[in-house]
């Protein structure tokens, strides 16, 4: 595996953050995107994403979305992941630094991008869910709605389906309302409408959510716990894994017309 780190490529068994990094504070944002042939799927929208979610945690970053675009592009073609499926994850850092919460003048941001295999979106199996009963999302934070280190929150959630026999944990905000799940944004399907919580409720600014949004019958409203077993469907919405239909919810059977990932939602 070569890794990209900083305006260079690196073999993995190089060492990359340095133990004073602030990404040890959570100062730092990430993206994972899909890549198919060694192309990188929506590409502009996340690497744009990423900046945007940098500069909200005042991280200044000295590459262009066109220029990370580029670097993931060579970074799949040096890496031999030019066929099938693939992940391109990239991690900003807002670099070393003295210690405390204070940023410090000479502050220089770390850039560190990887890719890995992916499973093709189309042969994912539907999901069941719970509804996570130790894991809240602040809707009052900035940080519910961007890509933060910190997924602490989101991994509990994930171990706590898993523990309970299930795939996925969908979470609700402080208020008792839908926020998202553990790795993807929820849409309820009522009538012929898609519904999703709007970022105000703590969903994550997803790519695929974005993407869907811009469909004339699908809308932003926040969604209460009982809606989810009275609805036409539940769907879960990822960058990696595409649209995949909900079937048990806390262990009872849900309706989910299944979907064709690559209809609804076309990666490029």
């Amino acid at each position: 595996m070569t890794f990209w780190f900083d305006n260079r490529f690196i073999p993995d068994d190089r060492p990359i953050l340095q133990a004073n990094d602030r990404a040890l504070l959570g100062d730092g944002v990430f993206d994972t995107m899909l890549a198919v042939d060694g192309r990188p799927a929506r590409g502009a929208a996340h690497m744009g994403r990423l900046l945007r979610h940098a500069a909200l945690i005042d991280i200044e970053i000295p590459y262009s979305a066109d220029q990370l675009l580029k670097v993931a592009t060579e970074l799949l073609k040096i890496d031999g992941r030019a066929r099938g499926y693939h992940t391109v994850k990239t991690i900003i850092t807002m670099g070393p630094g003295a210690r405390g919460l204070d940023i410090p003048e000479d502050v220089r941001p770390s850039c560190v991008m990887m890719a890995a295999p992916a499973p093709s979106p189309e042969t994912l199996p539907p999901v069941r869910a719970i509804l996570s009963k130790t894991v809240r999302r602040n809707e009052h934070s900035p940080l519910s709605r961007i890509k933060a280190l910190g997924y602490t929150d989101n991994r509990l959630a994930r171990q706590e389906a898993r523990r309970r026999g299930a795939d996925d944990a969908i979470i609700l905000n402080t208020s008792g309302n839908v926020a998202c799940a553990s790795t993807a944004n929820v849409f309820v399907l009522q009538g012929d409408h898609l519904i999703t919580p709007p970022l105000g409720d703590g969903a994550i600014d997803g790519i695929v959510r974005a993407a869907l949004l811009d469909r004339a019958n699908v809308f932003e409203r926040s969604i209460a716990p009982r809606e989810l077993l009275a609805c036409n469907g539940i769907y879960l919405t990822n960058s990696i894994t595409g649209v995949r239909s909900v079937v048990e919810l806390d262990g009872k059977t849900v309706d989910s017309e299944p979907v064709e990932a690559a209809r609804l939602f076309p990666f490029f």
